[in-house]
């Protein structure tokens, strides 16, 4: 083979691992060695990387573009040979003489090899933003059951980090498990500041400390004491004024008064079964340990599950009789496993025609609930197929989804098969947005994209949800109940779904630069309207599904 043609081939597979993100410091020194003064290389590299954006705009842009009739990576593969061997091309411009082209070659070698200088900085200065991001989380909520929390303070929900902050809990229970291992149980009303990875204030209320022996030297501060685990199990309460009651059920707490730097002369030593009442005055008594006064371990799990069915039964008949009866709702996946045919996914909508879907490689896991059913997906073979023949100017799509990770570029929640007009797809982008496209025919397609909304919904059940409004002429984005972004509709075209995939994506196209587009996580239910709804309607849906 041609030494030229190899060096082009070589390049052209760099290049495609490069716009992929792919490729190591070693290839990318390659690609700076194959450019340098080499002007047909520098022009190609320009070439591709134009191509690459064109296709970047195609399949990610909120704007319109024209399919080619062949992709680009085919036609970059068929330009490796026609480009030196068959080209014959006209007089080239100014800026393509040769002297200019060697000029230009030193120039796009120049500025790639300066962007592969930076690239470890760029490398380095993204990592550290990240770990800033996280430098001020020191615990994460690991779970609540009826959490109410104030408006003043941090607002998490269960499985988001916590950082440094007050965390004010009006009503309910919130499990907290800090970096260093201690777990802390909270019981609404009650004030408490996150200080570090172990260590924390309680304002007031209550709350119970269960710390492992890596976390010993857990310290909580109240306004009269400083409280120091010695590895053990405590509960206190702090009341008006700073009244407080510490409480030992398990090992040693060492007590100091607050704000003495751990005065020896200050220290109290509890041990397990006995307490002590400290007045607003700093007056001191001892008391018994009241293990009864405080949640336990297994009382919170209790009340974890029984509000976990309540909140299940709740959905099971707002299903049953709000949306499987409602005629504008033209499929609902509730994700109920069929005994009979452990490969169908039941269409509980009563009033649409009956739109089962067939399951093909998912498997059956739990969901949002405990007894909940969901569908996993994790091969790129795992998907449901549906045909959905109703029409509508209008739509709305819901789902509840548990994203895993997001590595492909595109990661499909619903797709129509065919690249017709009208067609639709549905997706979360490996940057965390959530995009709708509706095509205008088989080479152009509207995409609508919302901003980054997904960076910490990875690992927790997310509803999300689109809607196509034909008659304000707009598409709205929606994550958890509120809005997230908002695009005035491009055309006037009807969408079609017809045959569809929930989960995953077939590119008809072949060769298609991201052919992998099956969704990293669970999916246990699916709704689709023929109207758009209104923010106040996802909301309601968003609180009556949320687990």
């Amino acid at each position: 083979m041609d030494p030229k043609l190899d060096r082009f081939a070589e390049l052209e597979k760099l290049l495609s691992a490069l716009a992929d993100e792919e490729l190591d410091m070693a290839g990318r020194s390659r690609i700076g060695e194959l450019l340098d003064g080499d002007p047909e290389a520098c022009e190609f590299y320009l070439d591709y990387i134009s191509l690459d954006a064109h296709l970047e705009q195609e399949l990610g842009s909120m704007e319109p573009v024209k399919f080619f009739e062949k992709l680009p990576e085919a036609q970059i593969a068929e330009a490796t040979t026609i480009y030196l061997a068959t080209r014959q091309p006209p007089p080239p411009p100014v800026w393509k003489q040769p002297w200019t082209m060697a000029a230009a070659a030193a120039v796009v070698a120049g500025l790639f090899l300066i962007s592969l200088m930076t690239q470890p900085e760029r490398e380095r200065v993204a990592k550290e933003e990240q770990a800033n991001a996280m430098d001020n989380a020191v615990a994460v909520l690991t779970d609540s059951v009826g959490a109410s929390f104030g408006a003043s303070g941090i607002q998490p929900t269960r499985g988001d980090l916590l950082p440094k902050g007050l965390l004010k809990l009006d009503s309910g229970i919130a499990r907290l498990q800090f970096y260093s291992g201690a777990e802390v149980i909270l019981e609404g009303p009650v004030e408490f500041e996150l200080r570090g990875e172990n260590i924390a204030a309680c304002v007031s209320g209550d709350f119970r400390a269960s710390v492992p022996p890596a976390a010993q030297g857990f310290t909580v501060l109240s306004p009269q004491v400083e409280m120091v685990d010695l590895g053990t199990e405590f509960g206190a309460s702090i009341g008006s004024g700073g009244a407080t009651e510490i409480h030992v059920f398990e090992g040693e707490v060492e007590v100091y008064g607050a704000n003495t730097g751990r005065d020896p002369d200050s220290r109290d030593l509890l041990t397990a079964g006995y307490g002590l009442r400290i007045a607003p005055d700093g007056t001191r008594s001892n008391m018994l340990a009241d293990n009864m006064a405080f949640l336990s371990e297994d009382e919170v799990l209790q009340r974890m599950r029984l509000h976990a069915a309540g909140r299940h039964d709740a959905w099971q008949r707002f299903s049953a009789q709000t949306l499987d009866a409602n005629p504008d709702v033209m499929l609902h996946f509730p994700f109920v496993s069929n005994d009979l045919k452990h490969n169908e996914l039941l269409d509980s909508a009563e009033l649409g025609g009956r739109c089962d879907g067939l399951i093909i490689g998912s498997k059956w896991v739990s969901g949002r609930w405990p007894g909940k059913r969901a569908l996993e997906f994790v091969r790129p073979s795992d998907r449901v197929k549906v045909t959905i023949k109703e029409k509508s100017n209008s739509l709305t799509l819901v789902a509840w989804v548990k994203v895993e990770r997001l590595e492909q570029r595109f990661s499909a929640l619903l797709h129509t098969d065919k690249l017709s007009k009208g067609g639709v797809g549905w997706q979360i982008t490996r940057a965390g947005s959530l995009q709708f496209g509706i095509r205008r025919n088989d080479q152009e397609i509207d995409n609508y994209t919302s901003p980054t909304v997904f960076g910490d919904r990875i690992g927790k059940w997310t509803q999300v949800a689109v809607t196509l409004d034909h008659r304000a002429r707009k598409v709205s984005h929606f994550l958890d109940g509120k809005l997230v972004g908002s695009h005035p509709l491009k055309s006037a075209n009807r969408p079609v779904i017809g045959s569809a995939q929930v989960g995953n994506w077939d590119a008809p196209r072949k060769g298609d630069s991201y052919p992998v587009r099956n969704i990293h996580g669970r999916i246990d239910e699916v709704l689709i309207f023929k109207r758009a709804l209104g923010s106040d309607e996802i909301g309601e849906l968003y609180a009556v599904g949320q687990p």
